[in-house]
């Protein structure tokens, strides 16, 4: 219990842990402009193709945005599957294919396009939520901050705890003990918490 350091190094190696073989969901956001005179053919298109994408393999979400303005035509479309390799099917499907080719015709240029990792999407609840606020996922390094903010406390409670109780503990318990309450806290409370109060620093 004299390094708790090593405890948060644990922690944020078992959370990547978690993530790599966590199923989902894998996100993929579209963003596409889509011209003026084509938006009603477009909606109508959406509708049809709904079916399609949420009967397809692996599925488990679908949201669709409409703009905001309408000066400013934009649709973000969030396609949500349980994992990478129905995802990467998914994109790279026919039945795709022949929805780029028609989307061109109708669409003001290129559409932005981006695949987020289930532990990207944990610290970006907006993604989650089929929230309007799709942003840019926040950085590596901001993760990591938002994991020693959310998890030292609580370890050093924990010590502190332990330390107070009239039966003496062994070592590898008390360390079983504070690994466990740190993570349940930090991973259901501290850091969803904690990343809706700092949503805009981590998205900047």
């Amino acid at each position: 219990m004299n390094c708790p350091f090593c405890l948060i190094y644990n922690i944020i190696e078992t959370v990547e842990e978690i993530f790599k073989s966590h199923k989902g969901p894998y996100n993929f956001v579209i963003r596409r402009l889509i011209k003026s005179a084509h938006i009603n053919e477009y909606e109508e298109w959406l509708k049809k193709v709904s079916g399609q994408i949420k009967s397809f393999e692996g599925n488990v979400g679908l949201y669709v945005i409409k703009p905001m303005h309408i000066h400013h035509p934009e649709y973000v479309v969030i396609m949500q599957f349980d994992s990478q390799k129905h995802l990467t099917k998914f994109k790279n499907s026919e039945m795709r294919k022949e929805w780029l080719e028609y989307l061109e015709t109708i669409s003001l240029g290129h559409a932005s396009q981006r695949s987020y990792s289930p532990l990207e999407s944990y610290f970006s609840p907006h993604l989650k939520e089929g929230n309007s606020e799709v942003a840019d996922v926040p950085s590596k390094y901001k993760m990591l901050i938002i994991t020693l903010i959310c998890a030292y406390p609580v370890i050093l409670l924990c010590s502190l705890i332990l330390n107070l109780l009239p039966i003496t503990l062994s070592y590898p318990i008390k360390v079983l003990v504070t690994l466990a309450s740190t993570m349940l806290i930090t991973l259901y409370v501290s850091i969803p918490l904690i990343t809706k109060l700092a949503r805009k620093w981590l998205t900047s």
